[in-house]
């Protein structure tokens, strides 16, 4: 096991959430490498909530910081645009693509669904990528709640179909702009749910209450199955069969999100714990432990990582220091 090394930190004046780097099988070339991260600000005295969806593509930067050129003295500085659409908080997106442009679509603290046109312009002889951003839908999801947006993820690349989770418990599937469905699943924060891959009707939740539970949209919402637990194990279920999980595996920290690499590698999210890569190729046995990255005082929600020239860089960020890392 190694410990990880800051390549770059990236300040920021909000605090951000979910990371996401642009899918490359989307094939367009003036966005490979963007980053977008939700960001989120909570003001005590006004009780206000702001933020937004922040764009940047900082790969010519860490290719220099990996290469040394940082070092010599003729260096040119290849700072990277950022992006920046203000919208009332934002804890989690995804990107998306359809016919018309390839964008961003998230939740913001307010209960509404907002997409998000991203285009891209290479400028100064190469040196960054000139990103814009433009609101191209809003949907209110529920005008008689007060809750906040947690989480949304899409089933597909075109964001046609979206699971949406609050802090009064509730769930909501939203397709082509209609809320299909909508309903209580815990008793307290859902910070998170998924699709069944291949399946839209079955959606999982994760909630504070330490619970995950299944749920077939097409016969109730009583969930089909619940897991009570709080002890940081992996496990991996059969959807055939969710009795049993097929694998179970105890991690050195909490988890809080995973971003699957190739080769075997998991990079997870750690909360207080920090960021962790680890091993993942043998599935019945006990995940080794790759690289651990703890900075001062962390809080990581979300993790990423970026294919660079020399490299594989981890990225993580950092919710209460108002930052986003570059690890190695």
């Amino acid at each position: 096991m190694e410990d990880g090394s800051l390549l770059h930190c990236l300040p920021l004046s909000m605090q951000p959430d979910c990371i996401k780097v642009f899918p490359s099988e989307y094939q367009v070339d003036a966005l490979e490498g963007t980053l977008v991260a939700a960001a989120y600000q909570y003001d005590e005295d006004t009780k206000l909530r702001t933020g937004g969806i922040i764009a940047f593509n900082p790969c010519n930067k860490l290719n220099d910081i990996i290469s040394g050129k940082e070092e010599e003295p003729e260096y040119r500085d290849s700072n990277y645009h950022i992006a920046t659409k203000a919208l009332n908080g934002v804890l989690s997106c995804s990107w998306i693509k359809n016919n018309k442009f390839c964008g961003v679509s998230c939740i913001t603290a307010d209960l509404r669904v907002t997409t998000i046109r991203l285009d891209a312009e290479v400028c100064e002889d190469n040196q960054y990528n000139r990103i814009s951003m433009d609101i191209d839908d809003e949907i209110a999801l529920d005008n008689d709640s007060d809750a906040i947006g947690l989480s949304l993820v899409n089933y597909d690349v075109t964001g046609s179909i979206s699971s949406i989770t609050s802090s009064n418990g509730y769930v909501y599937i939203l397709e082509n702009g209609v809320v299909k469905h909508k309903w209580s699943a815990h008793d307290m924060e859902t910070w998170i749910s998924a699709f069944q891959p291949g399946n839209p009707n079955v959606v999982i939740t994760g909630s504070d209450d330490s619970t995950i539970k299944f749920f077939d949209l097409r016969e109730s919402i009583t969930p089909l199955k619940t897991v009570s637990r709080f002890d940081r194990q992996l496990m991996q279920f059969d959807m055939r069969n969710l009795d049993l999980p097929v694998a179970c595996a105890t991690l050195d920290c909490a988890v809080w999100y995973i971003d699957f690499m190739d080769g075997g590698f998991m990079n997870v999210a750690g909360c207080y714990d920090g960021a962790f890569v680890y091993h993942t190729s043998h599935i019945d046995a006990q995940y080794s432990l790759y690289k651990k990255f703890v900075p001062q005082n962390p809080l990581i929600y979300s993790v990423a990582h970026l294919e660079l020239q020399k490299k594989t860089v981890n990225v993580c960020s950092d919710f209460y220091n108002k930052r986003i890392l570059f690890w190695d």
